[in-house]
């Protein structure tokens, strides 16, 4: 949806998937919590979005990827910062991977702690722009986690992968 849009010539993303963005990896970060924030995921839920998993062969999330890239890259040649600050089975995992794993994430437990606090720290404030319109992915645990204000928005039917909902003064809701 995001490629679309961007096609289409539209400019304001609260939050965009960061490898169409120049936005630093700390700017990315925060956008991405404060959207969050903004449709109602909380605490619990954020560390479910962010934490390790397996996925097949290899380690992936595609919402760390979404704000990071592969910022957390893990395989036997490199880790992030060059830790080993994983779990047992993760360090396993992470030696026997091959160096061509370039497509492996895996965060290591420092970091889960510091995007926690973040999400702790971190309010919506002033320099929030709310946005007009909210696209999920029916199937992603963003859109399970979710807890969208109907008092300010609606949803537009008729997607079959999509969970669309628009600002309720910008578009009339059918």
């Amino acid at each position: 949806a995001q490629v679309m849009l961007i096609l289409k010539n539209k400019k304001k993303f609260t939050t965009i998937e960061s490898s169409f963005a120049s936005n630093t990896f700390d700017q990315l970060e925060q956008s991405f919590i404060q959207n969050l924030k903004y449709i109602g995921v909380n605490r619990n839920d954020f560390i479910k979005i962010i934490e390790n998993e397996k996925v097949s062969w290899r380690y992936n999330n595609n919402f760390v990827r979404y704000f990071s890239w592969y910022k957390y890259q893990a395989n036997s040649l490199i880790t992030y910062n060059d830790t080993n600050d994983f779990s047992k089975l993760e360090l396993e995992h992470i030696s026997n991977s091959s160096p061509t794993r370039t497509q492996q994430i895996i965060i290591p437990k420092f970091e889960i702690n510091r995007l926690i606090d973040l999400y702790e720290d971190l309010s919506l404030n002033d320099n929030f722009n709310s946005p007009d319109l909210i696209i999920l992915d029916k199937k992603s645990m963003i859109n399970k986690f979710s807890n969208i204000d109907y008092d300010k928005f609606c949803e537009i039917k008729g997607f079959t992968r999509l969970k669309v909902y628009s600002y309720k003064e910008s578009t009339t809701c059918n």
